[in-house]
C-alpha cells in the first residue's frame, strides 16, 4: 500500500469515527423538551410520578431510535407550588424554545402558568390539571384530563341518591384553590339541585399552622351525614384519622386528587371505605396497561398511580405529533387538535377544539387497603 493510499484510508477512518454511520451532526442534536411539576413539599407524591411517569416514555422512545434520529433530552424542573417559581420556569422553558412542556400537575400551577405559556410559541400539556379555570379557552395550554365538572357531579349524584346522604361538609384546602374552588362549586350546585344541603365549608392551606382534630371537630359539630374532603393525599389520610379517632362513622368522600398511595399507606384503616369517582382504573387488566405496569414497577420498584399513568399518555401522545414532524408549539398544538384520537393506557381520549378531554370514569371505593372499582360510567352518560 502507498503512502498516499494509506494516508487517504486514515482520514476516512477518522471521518467515520466522529460522524457514524456518515449522519449529519445536526441531526444528532437532542430535542428538548421540558417537565415541570411539584417535586418537594406536600403535593411531591403527584409531581414525582408525573416525572417518572414522563422520564419513561421519553427513556422508550429514546430505546427506539429517538424522534427522526435524535434523541429526546428532558429538561425537569420543581415549581415548588410556588407562584414566583412557577412563573420564572416557564420563561426559562421559553427562552429555551423548548416546543412542548409536559406539566403542571397541580391546578394552581396551571393557572398561574397557562396565561404566560400562551403569549409564546411552546405548547403546555398538562397530565392532571382539573379546573374549570382553564376550560373552554384558545390558549397553548392543553390536557389529557378531563375538568372537575365530571368527578364532582357524579360523586353528588352517587352520595344523593345511592347514599341517601342529604347533609355535607366540605373539608378544602385553599393552597390549590383553582382545583379545590372549582371542586367545591361543582359538586355544592349538582347536590343543592338534587335536594341536599351544603351545611358547612371549612377551608385550611395544606402546611400551615392549623389542627386537623379542630377541623374534624367542626365539621362533626354541623352534623352532618357525609364529608367531602378536598386535599392532597396525605392531609385527606390526616384527617381521616381525626375522625376514627374521634369515633365518628359518618361516610368520607374525596377527590381524585387524593387518590394516590400515600392516602393508603398513610390513612391505614381511618380510610377504608372513601369514595370517589376517577379516570383511572388501577385494577385495569387491559394488556397494554399491565405491560406499561411491569415496565414501571421495574424501573422504579414501585407501582405506578394515577399521575405516572397520565403523565406518561401525555408524554406519548406529545412525542406521537412530534414524530410527526411538528417542531414548534403551534405546529404540535395543530397537529394534536387535528387528530381524530389517541390511544392511552386505558382507552382513548380525543381533544377539542380547546385542548379539554373527556373520558371514562370510575367509581371507586377503598377496601382493604386497596383502590376498588365498583362500577365504570362511560363518558357518554355524562
Amino acid at each position: 500500500m502507498t503512502n498516499r493510499c494509506a494516508q487517504a484510508l486514515s482520514f476516512l477512518l477518522v471521518v467515520l469515527l466522529i460522524f457514524p454511520a456518515g449522519c449529519n451532526l445536526l441531526e444528532k442534536k437532542p430535542l428538548q423538551i421540558g417537565f415541570v411539576g411539584g417535586l418537594t413539599g406536600r403535593t411531591a407524591s403527584l409531581g414525582v410520578a408525573g416525572r417518572d411517569g414522563t422520564l419513561l416514555a421519553v427513556e422508550e422512545v429514546n430505546r427506539a431510535g429517538g424522534i427522526d434520529g435524535r434523541p429526546v433530552e428532558l429538561v425537569i424542573r420543581d415549581d415548588m407550588q410556588n407562584e414566583a417559581e412557577a412563573l420564572k420556569i416557564v420563561r426559562e422553558f421559553i427562552d429555551m424554545k423548548l416546543p412542548v412542556v409536559i406539566g403542571p400537575m397541580t391546578s394552581s400551577m396551571g393557572v398561574v402558568m397557562a396565561p404566560e405559556i400562551s403569549r409564546s410559541d411552546t405548547l403546555m400539556v398538562s397530565p392532571t390539571v382539573g379546573t374549570m379555570l382553564l376550560g373552554q379557552q384558545d390558549d397553548n395550554f392543553l390536557r389529557v384530563y378531563p375538568q372537575c365538572m365530571m368527578m364532582s357531579r357524579s360523586l353528588a349524584e352517587f352520595a344523593y341518591h345511592e347514599k341517601s346522604l342529604r347533609r355535607f361538609v366540605i373539608i378544602y384546602d385553599v393552597g390549590n384553590s383553582a382545583f379545590t374552588e372549582s371542586w367545591k362549586t361543582c359538586f355544592s350546585e349538582q347536590f343543592s339541585a338534587l335536594g341536599g344541603e351544603i351545611v358547612a365549608g371549612i377551608s385550611f392551606t395544606s402546611g400551615g399552622q392549623h389542627r386537623f382534630l379542630g377541623l374534624m371537630e367542626e365539621a362533626f359539630g354541623h352534623d352532618p351525614d357525609g364529608i367531602l374532603i378536598l386535599a392532597n393525599s396525605l392531609d385527606t389520610a390526616l384527617l381521616a384519622q381525626q375522625g376514627l379517632k374521634m369515633g365518628k362513622a359518618i361516610p368520607l368522600f374525596t377527590s381524585e386528587w387524593s387518590m394516590t398511595r400515600d392516602l393508603l399507606s398513610s390513612g391505614g384503616q381511618s380510610v377504608e371505605g372513601i369514595t370517589l369517582f376517577h379516570t383511572f382504573n388501577e385494577a385495569s387488566r387491559e394488556k397494554r396497561f399491565l405491560d406499561f405496569k411491569e415496565r414501571y414497577v421495574g424501573r422504579f420498584s414501585h407501582p405506578p398511580s394515577f399521575p405516572a399513568i397520565h403523565a406518561y399518555d401525555a408524554t406519548r401522545i406529545v412525542l406521537e405529533g412530534l414524530r410527526g414532524g411538528a417542531r414548534s408549539g403551534a405546529e404540535l398544538k395543530q397537529t394534536l387538535l387535528q387528530q381524530a384520537s389517541f390511544e392511552t393506557l386505558q382507552g382513548e381520549l380525543s381533544f377539542n377544539a380547546y385542548g379539554d378531554v373527556n373520558r371514562d370514569l370510575f367509581l371507586t371505593v377503598v377496601r382493604e387497603g386497596e383502590f376498588i372499582v365498583v362500577r365504570k360510567v362511560p363518558v357518554t352518560d355524562q
